[in-house]
């Protein structure tokens, strides 16, 4: 509700840029992110370690040869938690 994520796929991982309603950048010091992916098909979800990296955040996500995975974000912006589910098909 307060905050935006974008999302973009690479190799061996993701990249999430926080974003206001304008579509601006939040500072990456403003924001925390928590993360856990999931296979379908899998009962057992992995966490997922999110670092800084310039004006984003960055991680390796092993889909473990599935064609798609589901990542579920929780976004914390100005003392409010928000959860977010994406599902991602990996290139």
């Amino acid at each position: 509700d307060h905050i935006y994520l974008e999302l973009v796929t690479e190799s061996g991982g993701v990249k999430i840029y926080p974003l206001d309603h304008d579509t601006k950048a939040i500072p990456v010091a403003d924001v925390k992110l928590e993360g856990k992916m999931s296979v379908p098909r899998k009962n057992k979800a992995e966490a997922v370690t999110f670092a800084v990296d310039g004006d984003h955040f960055v991680a390796k996500v092993d889909a473990k040869g599935a064609h798609r995975y589901d990542l579920e974000v929780t976004v914390t912006h100005g003392g409010k938690p928000e959860k977010l589910k994406f599902s991602v098909e990996p290139q």
